[in-house]
């Protein structure tokens, strides 16, 4: 959130306000010191001007605006000195209200003491010019100029507490508002997470237990009956033991930047792609796929992409079964030097691929989600995966992985 100060002095309204005004006193300012005064029309005019150009200054340098409008007002009073005994000196009507124009822009865009030093130069300019001119004459300008002057330091002050104070009321105005918003977003996440354990989970729950006690329960069962029902509860109960950490994640509030707990919680990797293979292959797909430990021996994968390579595999099998049953599946999975500029060191290449479905059965619905939630997990790492169907007929997910963290830039 940028200062509420620093938002002023950017804003482009502040420099087009003060240009505005100090303008118009330089129109004003110009003929008056030339005719009044009898000053030259030319130095009139650079005094004018530079008064005004030392409030716009003001803005954004206050060192500058202020280094311009002490030697504009002693140029000033210079100039005027001649009409002393007549005139208002040493300090111009139009003069004083130009040097309290200056006072005011450095009292509310900078800090105090930029507008007291300014306060403080034209006290002594005019205690300078009380020891060189008439003592009452300059006497009343001079109080004239101090305590106008200082009145509008102290009201550009009170200004500038002013928007501090609104300032902070807005910044605790945001806060309070993330505050609400965070606190919605952990009563949904709650909310979701009663009903994943309520329906999905207590349903896991039930396909565990029933397909792990079906050999007690049921007579007569074969061997390879046995095993199909052993099979059923092993996928079961590491789905559970998955829906089970997500609860968990869904139920912590992590630290600012990310969820701390889930770097302690069980993930699936690279070493566990063999156990899902052979569960899949437990429903009688045909399932050929590469050696993962030999991979994992010769190349350092961390855990973050191992876990993504594993949702890749495991959302291409299941798409592969529920959409094209009957047909052969080949998971292939390596490590390629990185394949473009934006890439460093080495990319995991995971490849699944199924060939056109034995039968002509009707395929399973789908909702398309996998495929999004998979493109999102690849490219939170820098990667990027395709999936596409092939010439055969079948369908083919290419997933590319980098096993370094993306290069900022």
């Amino acid at each position: 959130m940028i200062h509420p100060l620093e938002r002023l002095r950017r804003s482009a309204w502040t420099p087009m306000t003060v240009a505005v005004a100090g303008f118009l006193l330089a129109v004003v300012g110009w003929p008056v010191a030339a005719s009044t005064y009898d000053v030259d029309a030319a130095l009139a005019m650079v005094m004018t001007v530079a008064h005004s150009v030392a409030a716009v200054l003001a803005v954004r340098w206050p060192w500058a605006g202020l280094a311009l409008a002490v030697p504009a007002a002693l140029a000033t009073m210079i100039a005027t000195a001649p009409a002393m005994a007549a005139l208002p000196w040493p300090w111009p009507v139009t003069a004083l209200i130009a040097h309290c124009l200056t006072l005011t822009v450095l009292a509310v865009c900078h800090r105090w003491y930029w507008s007291i030093s300014g306060w403080a130069a034209g006290a002594l300019l005019t205690l300078g010019a009380l020891v060189l001119g008439p003592p009452r004459g300059v006497l009343t300008n001079g109080v004239v100029l101090v305590a106008v002057s200082g009145a509008v330091v102290l009201l550009g002050l009170m200004v500038r507490q002013w928007i501090l104070i609104a300032g902070q009321v807005e910044k605790a105005q945001s806060l309070s508002a993330a505050e609400a918003r965070r606190r919605r977003e952990l009563e949904e996440r709650n909310r979701i997470a009663r009903e994943l354990h309520d329906v999905v989970a207590h349903s896991m729950s039930v396909i565990t237990v029933q397909a792990g006690t079906a050999r007690y329960r049921i007579d007569g069962l074969g061997e390879q009956t046995e095993r199909e029902f052993e099979d059923i509860a092993a996928s079961s109960r590491q789905a559970l033991g998955e829906m089970r950490s997500l609860l968990a994640l869904l139920r912590t509030e992590g630290a600012p930047g990310g969820d701390d707990r889930l770097d302690t919680m069980p993930m699936p990797g690279l070493p566990e792609l063999e156990e899902l293979v052979e569960a899949s292959r437990a429903s009688g797909a045909t399932i050929s796929c590469t050696d993962v430990a030999e991979l994992s021996a010769t190349v350092a994968v961390p855990a973050t992409a191992g876990l993504v390579a594993y949702r890749v595999v495991q959302e291409a099998l299941s798409n592969a079964l529920r959409h094209a049953p009957g047909s052969a599946i080949a998971v292939r999975i390596t490590a390629d030097p990185a394949d473009d500029a934006a890439s460093t060191g080495t990319n995991l290449l995971v490849q699944v691929t199924n060939t056109a479905p034995a039968t002509a059965s009707e395929a399973m619905p789908g909702s398309g989600m996998g495929l999004a939630g998979l493109r999102e997990r690849v490219a939170s790492l820098g990667g990027a995966i395709a999936a596409a169907p092939t010439e055969e007929g079948g369908f083919e997910v290419r997933a590319r992985i980098p096993l370094a963290e993306p290069t900022p830039r």
